[in-house]
């Protein structure tokens, strides 16, 4: 009887005394990446997993559905990125579409985006929009141009996109004039004041990380790409995103047992990091 008392008398004490620590952890956020290679590349939910985990704070736990160049459109019409949505009950959905979508058909990217937000919403999840960077040959992608004062970046575009149209250069400058001025960033922005979701403004951070640095190499050889630096500034963003929260102080080494998924070198994952931060910051402003 003694015994039981104590016992019953102690685990209130335990409870407050793990409370006090902080070992009572809140569950998982559950993050599902809907994208293409740019989310695939280096395994940037890993390292946004990472990251959580170096933090020791609230850890993620990610989902994903990842086709190369797919667009929204494609992963609505496939069906299975909707499937996914609605097979757990989400925290966050990170929404990526194919890198030049935005500019070339911005009406389609927004139709799309709708539907999968939609799906999002019935689960109870918030959008997160993945905006991304642009061509490295093409800095312009980013903000945007007018391509009646800025041919060079129009036709820069005009080729990425494959450089044959029967309908001429000028005609197809006029089409997709909406898509040129706005770039990437007015074509995320819009979308997500529509649906009131969020965005990790990872291209806006990549454009002033190399402002900062030129030096930096955050693209592969197709100009396209992200290497394992560039995926790192990312995942910077996402966590900064997802628990607005500074990413500074975390580690620039970044493993999934037992491999090393990025390694950068303490300053300069410093300097990441900060850029990171501000870039969220002045985005939501």
């Amino acid at each position: 009887m003694i015994f039981t008392r104590k016992r019953f008398l102690l685990i209130p004490l335990l409870l407050l005394s793990a409370c006090e620590a902080g070992q009572v952890a809140e569950p998982p956020l559950k993050v599902l990446f809907i994208g293409n290679s740019y989310t695939s590349v280096n395994d940037l939910p890993a390292l946004v997993t990472a990251l959580a985990e170096a933090a020791g704070g609230r850890k993620i736990e990610t989902g994903q559905h990842l086709v190369g160049a797919c667009t929204f459109e494609r992963h609505v019409r496939e069906q299975t990125a909707i499937d996914k949505i609605r097979e757990r009950k989400w925290d966050a959905v990170v929404l990526q579409e194919n890198s030049m979508q935005p500019i070339l058909n911005p009406e389609s990217m927004h139709r799309y985006a709708r539907i999968l937000q939609w799906e999002i919403s019935k689960q109870g999840a918030k959008t997160v929009f993945y905006l991304t960077w642009a061509r490295q040959h093409i800095p312009q992608m980013q903000d945007g141009a007018d391509p009646a004062t800025s041919p060079e970046y129009a036709r820069a575009v005009y080729q990425a996109a494959g450089g044959v149209d029967a309908i001429g250069f000028e005609n197809w400058c006029k089409q997709h004039r909406s898509g040129l001025t706005g770039g990437l960033n007015g074509a995320y922005f819009r979308i997500a004041r529509e649906l009131n979701a969020s965005v990790a403004p990872i291209g806006m951070a990549w454009k002033k990380a190399l402002a900062d640095d030129p030096n930096l190499v955050l693209y592969q050889s197709d100009r396209s790409h992200p290497t394992p630096t560039g995926s790192y500034l990312a995942a910077c963003v996402f966590y900064a995103t997802l628990f607005d929260k500074s990413p500074l102080g975390l580690p620039g080494e970044l493993k999934k047992w037992p491999w090393v998924l990025v390694r950068v070198a303490p300053d300069e994952a410093k300097r990441l990091q900060e850029v990171a931060w501000q870039t969220v910051q002045a985005a939501k402003r």
